[in-house]
């Protein structure tokens, strides 16, 4: 008996409009894509989007490229500045945001499910492990040399034709996987660049912010995080502050107002479990919390939201 024949992938291309396809990964339903895989040119995002942005945490592994011009962006609990020739990783389950393009901005943004590789290309679980780094936090924004940032658009040039063209699952696949590979270069090389002198508070720091960013993290407080970071209290403040100008407590207090919001916006979990969930034992007091932050009672938030 001959073989079945193997299942058809699911098309990666979906009828409606720009605003329908990105907007619905980025818009209303958190986290949800009409296709397992998308790519924009950022100056067609700049003009479609309605900047900013309200935080959210999509599904998808992303990548933002810039080859002209700049943005601001939220990554997890941090605001950074991209700028050309840079790359910024956003992988699934991390908080984001885009509060604004400079007006001259160039390059291109991808967004694609975790399983869209393994799917699409022959062998694709076997190969994943070559881009584990894309998943990982020491390394969010690569800097790109002007002739890695050349070779890496003009490939995601190519794979938006194809992709414009409706291409089969596997070529966009196989493009996607090429491009990402260039981006192990960079990244190998930023990982083994050696620490500036007197560095040993911005790695702390950097770190904190990077576990304070995961919504699997540890209790809300700057205890539990000292712990975990196997440092005290006190030392871990004094690194935070030295480093953002912020203490450990007062970033704490930001990601919690975030996630609660996020939580407002796109869940139907109660007032009492969204304070729960965030670290607040008593509801009340999470409720002046939220209103000192936001201005906003939890309940009218998320009535305006």
């Amino acid at each position: 008996m001959g073989s079945l024949p193997a299942p058809a992938l699911p098309e990666v291309h979906s009828a409606g409009s720009f605003t329908a396809r990105y907007m619905n990964a980025f818009g209303h339903a958190e986290g949800a894509v009409l296709a397992p895989f998308q790519l924009y040119r950022v100056e067609e995002v700049a003009s479609h989007l309605r900047v900013p942005t309200a935080p959210h945490r999509p599904a998808f592994h992303a990548f933002l490229l810039l080859t002209q011009g700049s943005s601001e962006n939220l990554r997890g609990v941090q605001r950074v500045a991209v700028r050309a020739h840079t790359v910024l990783l956003l992988p699934a389950g991390l908080v984001t945001a885009t509060f604004a393009f400079s007006p001259d901005v160039r390059g291109f943004f991808c967004l694609f499910e975790p399983t869209f590789l393994a799917q699409a290309l022959p062998g694709g679980p076997d190969l994943l492990p070559e881009l584990a780094f894309l998943t990982l936090d020491e390394q969010p924004m690569l800097v790109l040399s002007a002739a890695e940032s050349h070779r890496l658009a003009a490939l995601l040039h190519v794979l938006h034709q194809e992709y414009q063209a409706q291409a089969p699952t596997a070529v966009l696949g196989a493009l996607l996987y090429a491009a990402l590979l260039g981006l192990r270069r960079p990244y190998e090389r930023a990982a083994a660049a050696p620490s500036p002198p007197g560095s040993s508070a911005e790695h702390l720091t950097r770190r904190f912010l990077t576990l304070l960013a995961r919504p699997a993290g540890p209790p809300r407080t700057v205890d539990a995080f000292a712990d975990a970071l196997a440092v005290t209290p006190n030392y871990l403040s004094r690194c935070a502050r030295q480093v953002t100008g912020r203490p450990a407590s007062a970033w704490i207090s930001s990601a919690q107002v975030q996630e609660a919001q996020l939580l407002l916006r796109h869940s139907q979990l109660s007032v009492t479990a969204i304070a729960e969930q965030v670290g607040f034992a008593d509801t009340s007091y999470f409720g002046r919390f939220f209103r000192q932050h936001t201005g906003y009672t939890p309940s009218d938030y998320r009535k305006q939201a």
